[in-house]
């Protein structure tokens, strides 16, 4: 965030006060120095309250608060939400050629197979990984390995992952119906590809790009080699594409929290939690919001929301339009 963007003050009850041409500026008019002006930097990013105030990058009359005081983070129980990674073998076949070439069902030698996989609870530290063992390799035996990604899906409420609705999820839904497993207990999925697809135009939405593009990060090199050496049993080849995919959790969790403020239809977290009365952004949620205008319908308005830690937009479920006026709208024919 530049230093020289403005900054805006507002008193305990969400009133605007006064603005700041940056965080220096308010730091010192504030009574701080030159140590703590990321103090005020924060708590506009994150809607905290500083030395007395509420702080915002955005200027709005009212900033909207639903109680006197911010919960700090990690004082209720986020819903179990996973985010994870598999990578699949190879599939061995006979084939005549190399170019343009289509592949009958009974010219394949061995079908694919999981090789392991990489999981992690969102903001959780560890990092579980499970992969094929060299003799499990040669014998393209995963079952111990599904059957331990079976009972992490089996625990997530929201499951993370990068085409994972086109790929992770059906690949491991086919190897437990393969090893005839029942479903794990219903999750609702976060694919961060489709949302990149549907709301940006990247040159790319590899999950290598967007890193790279977004937070300055890399996936580790890879090779159709490793690939081959990881289905021969290779063990340092199965340790490094471990590694690799224990690297692609890590980053994807960052672009994660990056991206989930601009995902349309993310789980509600809300749902997940118990009633206190007190309203949570929908993405994150965190408890300090700003007005942002107004969601309107074909035939009703609300009042919008924006996190002011995540920047997700939500509405109210309260009509701004009397019971009066709604006789008074008319709506368009479906044909």
């Amino acid at each position: 965030m530049s230093k020289k963007q403005k900054v805006y003050q507002y008193d305990g009850e969400g009133n605007f006060i006064q603005e700041y041409e940056s965080c220096t500026k308010a730091n010192f008019a504030t009574g701080g120095n030159k140590d703590n002006r990321s103090k005020i930097s924060r708590a506009c990013k994150r809607g905290w309250k500083c030395r007395g105030f509420y702080w915002s990058y955005q200027k709005s009359e009212k900033l909207l608060k639903y109680q006197n005081q911010v919960t700090p983070p990690g004082t209720f129980t986020l819903p179990n939400i996973l985010i994870f990674d598999i990578e699949t073998s190879l599939i061995k076949c006979y084939t005549f050629g190399i170019w343009d070439v289509n592949i009958a069902h009974d010219n394949i030698i061995q079908d694919w197979f999981i090789l392991g996989y990489s999981a992690k609870w969102l903001f959780d530290s560890e990092v579980m990984a499970e992969f094929v063992t060299h003799e499990e390799a040669i014998e393209a035996d995963d079952k111990r390995v599904v059957e331990k990604l079976w009972t992490l899906l089996d625990k997530a409420d929201i499951v993370i992952a990068h085409n994972g609705d086109k790929f992770d999820i059906k690949k491991t839904n086919t190897r437990f119906f393969y090893y005839n497993m029942v479903k794990p207990s219903p999750y609702q999925s976060i694919d961060t590809l489709k949302t990149t697809k549907a709301v940006f135009a990247h040159t790319s939405n590899k999950l290598d790009y967007l890193v790279k593009f977004h937070l300055d990060k890399c996936k580790d090199e890879t090779s159709m080699k490793l690939w081959r050496d990881c289905m021969c049993g290779c063990p340092d080849s199965l340790a490094y594409m471990e590694k690799y995919c224990i690297k692609d959790s890590l980053i994807l969790e960052e672009f994660y929290l990056k991206l989930r403020g601009w995902i349309k239809n993310h789980p509600n977290l809300g749902i997940h939690i118990d009633d206190d009365g007190i309203i949570k952004c929908n993405h994150c949620l965190h408890q300090v919001f700003q007005s942002a205008g107004y969601y309107v319908t074909s035939v009703n308005k609300y009042k919008s929301i924006r996190c002011l830690n995540c920047g997700g937009l939500a509405h109210l479920r309260k009509s701004e339009i009397t019971v009066n006026q709604k006789a008074q709208i008319l709506a368009s024919n479906a044909r």
